[in-house]
């Protein structure tokens, strides 16, 4: 597949492509050529086109989960690095 303008922006350009993206269906284009013009797929920019309507552009921004939790304590995790 090939990828639009957005996917060369690389990571810190995340919230430039979901604007280019939401930018496009303003001006009239379809969902599907916007998303493909960003490097997303349509179902993808919906879910951005409805957080950005709840809440602007810092709706535009990462959420990262945070992970698992630990598996060792941090006195653990000294103890593995000194023995390595």
């Amino acid at each position: 597949m090939r990828r639009g303008f957005g996917a060369r922006l690389g990571g810190a350009g995340s919230r430039t492509r979901r604007m280019l993206a939401l930018a496009l269906v303003r001006e009239g284009a379809s969902r599907t050529d916007a998303a493909q013009a960003a490097g997303m797929d349509r179902q993808t920019l919906r879910d951005w086109v409805h957080r950005y309507n709840a809440e602007g552009f810092a709706g535009l921004r990462d959420r990262h989960g945070g992970g698992a939790p630990r598996l060792l304590s941090p006195e653990q995790e000294r103890e593995r690095r000194r023995a390595g």
